[in-house]
């Protein structure tokens, strides 16, 4: 005989009651407001908006809007929930950190932010420790970190006046990376540059130190005026530890006037390798060779190379022979011309 304990469906009709209005009020508004005349103990509504970015992103549901409706600045923020924060064309929403990351981003998922002004003075001003982050209309900078750092995908935005502009996985389009003390770009894992200008960083404009597999493209874009290499990759194997690719392809792109080479890429140790493709580029007036490809694969098509330092090209990689170099000395080691060509 089962033995029967009172109340027992209703203590459990109670508990799903409980769960499911506990749910729906963790789950909050899809769109909550800020402004500059909003109180945080507001419930971020149109009519009551919140303060700050801080007090709007608890208050929003996941995968909600967080919307500024006026200029002014809305303070630093944590987010470890997927959402979207948002100024419209006509707003400057800004956020100036004395003393932690501007923006700071830990998740499963992604998170969206359009139209902020981010800078922060002793940290990273964008900060993706994990996750993804949909950049676009924004302007960052960091007076001792990098302007951007982790996984993104950033668009229309401006990263400059920093020790570093970014540090970076994911994908470029249309951004301006200038005026950096370091490197302009650094790339953490696949990078995609397309209509990016790099200009005017005391570094590197564009560096990939590959110790796994890593992928870097760059198209139509300008690295140009920066202190050391306009792009410089390299392949390590960490002593023999792991198999280190690079592959890059740089494609319809101008890469002038850099300090040092134009496109530098070598390798490190046995199990190190590179693939390049260059084609379709003006790869000018840089202090060091053009084109500096030590060894491993690559292609050289339809580039022009003018007027660098020492030679247009060194090393070794294939050409199918439609290159312009215009140069005293045109190549400083083997061109191979590819059968047929």
């Amino acid at each position: 005989m089962r033995t029967r304990f009172p109340g027992h469906r209703a203590r459990a009709a109670l508990a799903v009651l409980f769960w499911m209005f506990a749910g729906l009020a963790s789950a909050g508004p899809q769109r909550v407001f800020v402004a500059s005349y909003g109180v945080d103990t507001n419930p971020c509504t149109r009519a009551q908006p919140c303060r700050t970015f801080a007090a709007a992103v608890t208050a929003v549901a996941d995968g909600g809007e967080v919307l500024v409706l006026d200029s002014a600045g809305y303070g630093s923020v944590q987010i470890r929930r997927p959402l979207s924060i948002v100024a419209p064309p006509n707003v400057v929403a800004w956020i100036n950190s004395t003393s932690d990351y501007g923006i700071f981003i830990s998740l499963q998922g992604q998170v969206a932010i359009r139209g902020l002004r981010v800078a922060s003075a002793t940290a990273d001003a964008i900060h993706i420790e994990s996750g993804w982050a949909r950049i676009v209309d924004c302007v960052a900078s960091s007076q001792s970190g990098a302007a951007l750092y982790g996984g993104a995908i950033a668009t229309d935005s401006t990263f400059s006046d920093s020790a570093y502009g970014m540090k970076i996985g994911g994908t470029l389009e249309r951004v301006n990376v200038v005026s950096n003390a370091n490197d302009g770009v650094i790339a953490l894992g696949d990078l995609s540059l397309s209509g990016v200008t790099v200009a005017g960083n005391g570094g590197n404009g564009l560096s990939a130190a590959g110790f796994s597999l890593t992928t870097v493209t760059v198209a139509h874009s300008t690295i140009a005026n920066n202190g050391g290499d306009g792009v410089h990759l390299t392949a390590d194997d960490g002593g023999g530890e792991v198999f280190a690719y690079v592959g890059f392809g740089i494609t319809g792109s101008v890469v002038f006037g850099n300090g040092g080479y134009g496109v530098k890429s070598m390798s490190h140790g046995g199990l190190a390798a590179l693939g390049a493709t260059l084609s379709g580029n003006l790869i000018a007036d840089n202090g060091a060779p053009g084109v500096s490809h030590a060894t491993g694969a690559g292609i050289l098509t339809a580039n022009t190379l003018s007027h660098n330092g020492v030679a247009g090209f060194e090393g070794y990689m294939h050409t199918r022979g439609n290159n312009a170099i215009l140069q005293t000395v045109p190549v400083s080691g083997t061109l191979d011309p590819v059968p047929g060509y």
